[in-house]
């Protein structure tokens, strides 16, 4: 978690062109560089630490049209650190937010680091990126973080924050998942009945046609009887 400075001509150091072994430590703690041609005088003991964050503003939000350009989100958005909630459609669902930190003793070291809540879990490295970009969000809800260092690595200590809502199509809400589960059950059953109603029938179809199968061939037999041979049995009889 060290924090390591870098030093350039946004802090007053104009030794870019320093010629070799050109640094001179002196007694007092003045530290002497040679350059081409003059002398850069520069005591560790003077340089003061900003203590104060940055002061963060979310500037903007925006959403990628069909022509895949930036279109504003027609909603005013707040500049402090409370959560405003803005609802927007599905088809709004790539984004860019801009920002902006203000630190007044060096505002080029400004650095940020941003979290989208439901879409990732950590905090991106510090960077100078003004904005960022969001593709294909799914429906439901989200809360952007942003927070800022100075160039001393002082860090803000409440985040900003932009909570906003992708409201998910018709057949993407819960209600319709529902109405269609029970919809999908009731046809289920409808046709379970029908099925189990048509077997029903086929079989006792089968039944009376085997019945009947067996009446005729009863009849068949009792007609094949000779009746003159039946009459000489029953008088022997």
């Amino acid at each position: 978690e060290e924090y390591y400075r870098i030093y350039d001509s946004t802090d007053g150091f104009k030794g870019g062109d320093c010629i070799d072994n050109g640094v001179i430590e002196d007694g007092e703690g003045n530290f002497w560089i040679l350059s081409s041609d003059n002398i850069i005088n520069f005591n560790l003991k003077k340089l003061g630490k900003n203590l104060h964050p940055p002061i963060l503003s979310i500037t903007g939000l925006y959403f990628q049209t069909d022509s895949l350009t930036w279109s504003p989100v027609e909603v005013p958005l707040t500049n402090d650190t409370t959560t405003s909630r803005l609802k927007l459609s599905r088809h709004q669902n790539n984004l860019k937010i801009t920002y902006s930190g203000i630190s007044t003793t060096n505002p080029q070291k400004v650095v940020y680091s941003n979290l989208l809540n439901g879409y990732n879990t950590r905090w991106t490295i510090p960077t100078p990126e003004r904005e960022v970009i969001y593709e294909n969000l799914k429906p439901g809800e989200y809360t952007f973080l942003l927070k800022a260092l100075n160039a001393d690595g002082i860090a803000t200590s409440d985040p900003a924050s932009l909570t906003f809502l992708i409201r998910p199509a018709v057949w993407q809400t819960l209600s319709f998942k529902v109405l269609l589960f029970l919809f999908i059950a009731v046809l289920i059953s409808y046709f379970t009945l029908i099925t189990a109603r048509s077997n029903l029938q086929r079989r006792s179809r089968e039944e009376n046609t085997r019945f009947e199968l067996a009446r005729l061939q009863t009849n068949s037999l009792i007609k094949q009887f000779d009746p003159h041979f039946t009459f000489n049995v029953i008088s022997s009889v």
